[in-house]
């Protein structure tokens, strides 16, 4: 059976085949060994159990590492409190890894081998950095790599250096070019213990965390890897820096396959030790037996579909009420609010839940404004799997596509539906060229294209024809389809096609910052922000301005990235990065624009793209409406955040151009009057009964929320009322 593996680098799900048939290479990141290990570590460890248990029922050999960390910051500081040698701490608590790991039924990896038996194989990799001009020796004794002269950084995370602002930052720290570069050779402390200091062309010192896998994994399988996994939470900084060095060293990809695993949620926060909210394996286990920890773990499938796509494993018997209590503890998904969506008799989704800083403002909002309120974004994106369809997985990556098919969208739903009918042809490579009309039955007949890849001119035939090509492209294909009839462009005899362009005002609010609620944090990210409705002329019109707008918020915590700016010396403030800081929240306002007649969109005369069609000229301003309501917009922001009890707030304008907000709208707007709009009601042409246009270019007003989910409704109604009318013969 054929094997397909989420690969996190490609964010896609892969057809695995090793790089030497029938063997796999396989490296994970493994354990800290300064304490115990929880039901987090747990989680990871049964995680790619199961992967290489599967990988050798196969039929495949098996090379799995899992590495331990004996050197570290904390198991330094963690020996000098017990008062005993850093070797002593951290061969007990190797010990209490295996009797751990054996009593879950966890198999030991192939090798496991201790960062400390291997620091002559990282110094020979930070020389090789070194002589290529990719790592440099500080002012302090330490040796960094330079993350900024590897092209490949942030492959992996999807994180760059100019999203980070790092070189806007004015506090580099550690004699550091930048504050991101990873130290690769720490040089010796006087306090520290003698016991981690080791000889070095670079001077005594000891190894930072991101080297020592990069520099194990080359040794005992190869430059390249087939699998290379870990935690989600080590998908940057750790793992995005093992690619840099080890490609930077090895001139060679680090691994072909990238596999996460997620989270153990603890009453919507994330398990972990500084967090001080985790359950012991070896505490766990007095109370439940192992299966019963390791079944708790099979039953939340978002991990294992994160990383398989096969049949899931077969559990026969009842979970018993051990299970049972410990799957109601051990909360591994976000929970989601009382409130639920039913279809067809089955329940489809329930409503995202608000954060605490969230529940904060809200309460603060109502208390001091009437008719305002802070709520749930509504979007068309499951929580919880339906119809071959996988809920949304939180990992805030929405931008590139979502694999699951969590949003409503034509790859995950619309497509896939249609083509069950049988009745659907996909033509890629298709530039439309202009509508085919028949002045004879005054219809459509179908749609003529050039293939972009060899500039043939192609016509296809329909009774029906749907403009969904964007609001500037559909009406650009109307304007390019001249007829004698429509001289102006198809079903133009109103004059207004490319006119009354909008688009929302945005890029204005305010934002600020919260030092409470320090006990509370979150999993994952929401596809969802959260959203404060319209509140302004909704009875009447009372204010300088006609219409209004609402606000677009999201709040966070503030994570490691705050000590570039922020100043600290020492180990305590150090320690301190690693928790999360203040909450903070940003408020961006969205107008609404009047159509303007002004506004339009036009063919040009003299340039034409390589198709030899015409570009299309954009005109458009935000008028003294949109200027009056932005003093609002930005007024009304500062004054929630502040009424919010918030530490500190400060408002924003970015002064956006039309087009920035990419909710583009109107050109072909709906109406009564044929003489002043192109379609009726039903998105239908005044002067073509089987053309329909459903996109935003049918707006004849851009009210203030995102259009996406008016365009799906407008384009299913549209749909049965075309099908009505072709079995009336109306059509």
């Amino acid at each position: 059976m054929s094997l397909r593996i989420y690969n996190t680098l490609s964010r896609e799900l892969e057809e695995f085949s090793p790089l030497q048939p029938g063997r796999v290479r396989m490296y994970v990141c493994g354990m800290t060994v300064y304490d115990y290990c929880h039901l987090g570590h747990a989680r990871s460890m049964i995680a790619f159990d199961v992967v290489q248990r599967w990988l050798r029922t196969s039929g495949l050999e098996v090379d799995y590492v899992r590495n331990i960390t004996d050197i570290d910051d904390k198991i330094i500081r963690r020996a000098v409190e017990n008062g005993e040698s850093i070797r002593t701490l951290t061969d007990r608590m190797i010990v209490a890894l295996h009797e751990d790991a054996d009593a879950l039924g966890i198999e030991r990896p192939t090798h496991e081998p201790r960062a400390t038996e291997f620091v002559p194989q990282m110094l020979s990799m930070i020389a090789t950095l070194e002589q290529k001009g990719l790592a440099y020796r500080s002012a302090n004794g330490d040796v960094n790599y330079a993350v900024r002269k590897f092209p490949g950084y942030g492959k992996l995370s999807g994180k760059t250096l100019d999203e980070l602002h790092a070189g806007e930052r004015v506090a580099v720290l550690d004699g550091k070019d930048d504050p991101l570069d990873p130290v690769l050779w720490k040089s010796a402390k006087p306090t520290e213990p003698e016991e981690v200091k080791w000889p070095s062309e670079f001077g005594p010192g000891r190894p930072g965390w991101h080297i020592e896998c990069s520099a194990m994994a080359c040794k005992l399988l190869g430059e390249t890897l087939d699998i290379h996994g870990g935690g989600a939470d080590l998908q940057f900084p750790h793992h995005e820096n093992e690619i840099a060095q080890s490609e930077g060293a090895n001139d060679k990809p680090l691994a072909r396959t990238w596999m996460h695993n997620g989270f153990i949620n603890i009453d919507d926060e994330k398990m972990s030790k500084s967090l001080g909210n985790f359950f012991l394996i070896r505490d766990v286990l007095k109370k439940y037996d192992p299966e019963t920890i390791r079944f708790a773990r099979e039953m939340f499938p978002e991990d294992q579909q994160a990383l398989f796509e096969q049949p899931r494993m077969a559990v026969t018997g009842s979970p018993g009420a051990g299970k049972s209590t410990l799957l109601r503890s051990i909360n591994m998904l976000e929970e989601t609010s009382s409130g639920e969506i039913w279809l067809d008799g089955h329940q489809v989704n329930r409503p995202l839940k608000g954060r605490a800083f969230e529940k904060h403002i809200k309460e603060r909002l109502r208390k001091s404004f009437d008719g305002r309120d802070l709520i749930i974004g509504r979007m068309a994106i499951l929580t919880q799997d339906h119809n071959g369809r996988k809920r949304c997985h939180g990992r805030n990556l929405c931008y590139r596509g979502c694999i699951f098919g969590a949003p409503y969208s034509s790859n995950a739903a619309a497509l896939p539906d249609a083509a069950k009918t049988g009745n659907l042809t996909l033509r890629p490579f298709s530039v439309v060229e202009s509508l085919i009309y028949d002045d004879k039955t005054q219809k459509l007949k179908g749609v003529r294209v050039i293939d972009s890849e060899t500039n043939q001119s192609l016509e296809f035939f329909a009774k029906l024809v749907f403009l969904n090509a964007s609001t500037l492209g559909s009406t650009q294909i109307l304007l390019q389809s001249k007829t004698k009839e429509f001289p102006n462009g198809m079903a133009n005899s109103s004059g207004v096609l490319g006119h009354y362009l909008m688009d929302h005002h945005a890029y204005i609010g305010a934002v600020g910052g919260y030092s409470g609620l320090k006990d509370s944090f979150y999993y994952g990210e929401r596809p969802a922000s959260v959203y404060v409705p319209r509140f302004r002329n909704l009875k009447q019109n009372d204010q300088a301005y006609l219409r209004g707008f609402g606000f677009e918020n999201y709040t966070s915590r503030s994570d490691w990235t705050r000590g570039f700016s922020g100043a600290g010396v020492g180990a305590e403030w150090k320690e301190s990065m690693t928790k999360p800081g203040e909450w903070f929240a940003y408020f961006e306002a969205y107008g609404e624009t009047l159509p303007e007649y002004k506004n339009q969109v036009t063919l040009s005369e003299d340039q034409k793209d390589k198709w030899g069609l015409p570009l299309l000229k954009i005109s458009m301003e935000y008028g003294e409406n949109e200027k009056k309501m932005r003093v609002d917009m930005q007024q009304s922001a500062v004054e929630m955040l502040k009424a919010a009890e918030l530490d500190w707030v400060e408002p924003f304008d970015r002064h956006p151009t039309p087009g920035t907000v990419i909710h583009e709208m109107g050109t072909a707007r709906m109406g009564h009057d044929p003489k002043t709009s192109v379609l009726n009601k039903w998105n239908q042409a005044h002067d073509i009964k089987n053309l329909f246009v459903t996109d935003g270019a049918c707006m004849d007003s851009s009210a203030c929320q995102n259009p996406s989910l008016t365009y799906m409704s407008l384009t299913a109604r549209a749909c049965d009322y075309a099908v009505k009318e072709m079995k009336k013969g109306n059509i």
